[in-house]
């Protein structure tokens, strides 16, 4: 009796998922008839290549209308479905906007179709798990409307479903010219000079961690340094890369001055230097906005002024000058280009990882070297012009 029940119930779950996948639904025939009818859809992948019906109820002909050859529009849902051709075949496409040009979607993939052009596929691309559609084909279907050409530019790194329908809805209100279009973007671009270099002036702060354990245990403080700079830009429109940059900087930094002390010894450093770097960086070029983000790498030298001074507390106390040797250097960066006020500003924060560097202590009497490591955090802003 309970294992009658269980397939008792088996069986109810099973019926009501199939009715259930049953939709009524309003066809409408080749002939200019029509019949209302509960179905299903019957898919091809994402598209929809025919509609199974529930003959037992309607009484339906099954072999006229399992395929779409005899059909023309199904409204589902209040939702109007009509039949197009693709790739040779028909198959059922959701309208979505409707005018000179149209907009329609399968079951995950949207369409265009114009007077001019047979339904295409708007091919899409993923960036940080969010799904917009490439600028590509529908430049194609809009490029005889010049405030629609605008809209696409303005939109292009945005182009999701809501901006798409604003571009359709401007080009079907649009008085169509015969001439392909160019947006005013690309125009203003297009009279621009060509621009292989470009100069900034910059202003920076360094966090900078030196360590002399090898001279005076102690705990080291970070020493904060200003600087000012150049630097120059090679552009990619003369190194033919849209994303590559390659930079040139020379940064002077201003004294700065650390004291260090324990029982036994003092350390007095005086750190003044300037500093040359290389840089690549990688800029987002497919970013079209006012905010451009970039990261990089650079190598370089730093050629010091500096001086530390080791004092002995203890009896028969001595003192030790020493100068720093210059150093080779290597970083990486990131950072922005934005626009403020109609003028390119550069934000950099750069990390330089703990490297090794020399000091030495020449005389006529004795020679004595020793060494530290130094590590730090730099940030800079940069006016391009």
């Amino acid at each position: 009796m309970k294992t009658n029940l269980t397939l008792f119930i088996i069986f109810l779950i099973n019926f009501n998922s199939y009715t259930q996948n049953f939709k009524d639904m309003t066809i409408f025939k080749n002939d200019a008839t029509q019949i209302n009818a509960s179905g299903n859809f019957i898919y091809e992948n994402n598209l929809i290549e025919g509609i199974h019906f529930e003959n037992s109820k309607y009484n339906l002909d099954a072999s006229s209308l399992i395929n779409l050859e005899n059909i023309t529009k199904v409204i589902f849902n209040n939702n109007i479905f009509l039949v197009k051709k693709y790739n040779s075949k028909k198959y059922l496409f959701l309208q979505i906007s409707n005018g000179v040009l149209s907009l329609y979607k399968d079951k995950k993939n949207y369409y265009l179709e114009s007077q001019k052009f047979s339904l295409k596929e708007i091919p899409k691309r993923e960036y940080l798990n969010r799904s917009f559609f490439k600028s590509g084909t529908v430049s194609v279907f809009i490029n005889k409307c010049k405030l629609a050409v605008n809209e696409l530019q303005n939109r292009a790194t945005n182009l999701n479903l809501s901006n798409l329908k604003k571009i359709i809805k401007v080009y079907n209100n649009c008085e169509l010219s015969s001439e392909t279009q160019i947006s005013d973007r690309k125009i203003e671009k297009s009279l621009k000079p060509d621009e292989k270099v470009k100069f900034g002036l910059s202003l920076g702060f360094m966090n900078l961690k030196n360590n002399y354990d090898k001279l005076i245990a102690v705990d080291n403080d970070n020493l904060l340094l200003t600087s000012v700079g150049a630097i120059v830009f090679f552009n990619s429109n003369m190194l033919k890369y849209n994303d590559l940059n390659f930079n040139i900087s020379v940064d002077y930094f201003l004294k700065g001055q650390q004291r260090f002390e324990n029982s036994e010894s003092a350390l007095l450093s005086q750190i003044q230097f300037i500093k040359s770097t290389f840089g690549v960086r990688y800029k987002f070029a497919n970013l079209k906005t006012k905010i451009k983000p970039y990261i990089g790498t650079s190598v370089g030298l730093i050629f010091h002024n500096s001086k530390s001074s080791l004092r002995s507390k203890t009896a028969g106390s001595f003192i030790i000058n020493y100068n720093h040797n210059n150093a080779f250097i290597y970083s990486i960066n990131t950072g922005i280009v934005c626009k403020i006020f109609n003028k390119d500003i550069d934000f950099l924060i750069e990390y330089q990882p703990s490297l090794n560097s020399s000091l030495f202590k020449k005389s006529d009497l004795d020679q004595r070297d020793s060494s530290y490591t130094f590590s730090s955090l730099n940030f800079n802003m940069t006016y391009i012009f």
